[in-house]
């Protein structure tokens, strides 16, 4: 179980990104490989060049880095894939829409297949029914948020656990679906 954490863009904007991060991962004892970082789009677009050193050095330090509501911001294609990044999340309004409309199953199956293109995992967020976790799965999408499988946690609980040394309950997070065989790896690009 992990935690995630959104960063704004006052966050990635800020120099001393890197040390506050592994600040608060030491305050915490925190494992940084149980750690993913969100970042919208369009917030890793903006400042490109620092962005990218600073994700990298986070990411070099185990953590690891996501592309939030990716396919609703300010997205370059043309340089996605130089940055340190480990997943894409689907963004909640294309799931919410999956049932009904073929252009937004359209658009999540290429989001899909540009992931796996570049090696990254790929997370649905906003999963609301077991009608939806079925497309997703039967599209090739092994992980999701949302819902159907818990809540969102709110920060100041989980600020509270961390402190008293307690782990997140195991049913926070995301769900992932059994579209790959157990212990099978994910894609990588060749």
């Amino acid at each position: 179980m992990g935690v995630w954490i959104n960063l704004s863009a006052v966050d990635v904007a800020n120099p001393m990104l890197v040390d506050d991060v592994m600040g608060f991962l030491t305050t915490f004892k925190l494992d940084p490989a149980l750690v993913t970082l969100e970042i919208t789009e369009h917030d890793v677009i903006i400042g490109a060049d620092e962005v990218i050193e600073r994700l990298g050095a986070l990411r070099a330090s185990g953590l690891q880095i996501a592309i939030d509501d990716f396919g609703t911001g300010y997205s370059s294609l043309s340089r996605l894939g130089e940055f340190p990044l480990d997943m894409l999340k689907i963004p909640q309004p294309f799931v919410d829409r999956l049932v009904d409309d073929a252009d937004d199953r359209k658009l999540v199956t290429a989001i899909l297949g540009l992931s796996h293109s570049l090696g990254l995992d790929v997370v649905a967020e906003g999963v609301e029914s077991e009608e939806q976790a079925v497309i997703l799965r039967d599209l090739g999408c092994t992980l999701a948020q949302g819902y159907l499988y818990a809540p969102a946690l709110d920060g100041d609980y989980v600020v509270r656990l961390l402190e008293s040394g307690m782990r997140l309950p195991a049913e926070h997070g995301f769900h992932r679906m059994s579209l790959r065989p157990p212990g099978s790896p994910r894609p990588r690009a060749a």
